[in-house]
């Protein structure tokens, strides 16, 4: 197994491969979640109907 860390440098022994994947996974899914903008909170329209009273 061969990868590149986040200097560009090859990692070839096990052990660092190994602890360049976990560092890598632990970057990618421990990140905060974007702050929604007004474009992202969906919008809800309500119109109001006038009262109308009841015949009698």
């Amino acid at each position: 197994e061969i990868l590149r860390n986040e200097l560009g440098e090859l990692v070839t022994k096990e052990e660092s491969v190994v602890e360049e994947f976990k560092k890598h996974f632990e970057r990618l899914l421990n990140k905060t979640p974007p702050i929604p903008t007004h474009e992202d909170i969906p919008m809800q329209y309500s119109t109001a109907e006038p009262y109308i009273k009841t015949p009698t």
